[in-house]
């Protein structure tokens, strides 16, 4: 899986079925997209629009088990 917080711009992957980690933005909004990647070359992604405020923020966590997932990939071929 990984992270974009910017057009073309990956910021962080990871191996695996699940994905837990800080990402530190700079103050700003943000129209993030998390990319989940099948072995067979296929994708699936998630928009997420995140607004930064100085003086820090809110985490997410879990965000696999978040609503809307559940058409994403997890059918048979």
């Amino acid at each position: 899986m990984g992270i974009y917080p910017a057009p073309y711009q990956l910021a962080y992957t990871v191996n695996g079925a699940s994905m837990n980690y800080n990402l530190p933005l700079n103050p700003g909004t943000y129209s993030t997209v998390i990319v989940a990647w099948d072995k067979c070359g296929g994708a699936s992604t998630a928009g997420i629009r995140i607004t930064v405020k100085a003086g820090g923020g809110k985490s997410f966590t879990n965000i696999q088990r978040a609503g809307g997932w559940g058409e994403y990939g997890q059918g048979p071929p």
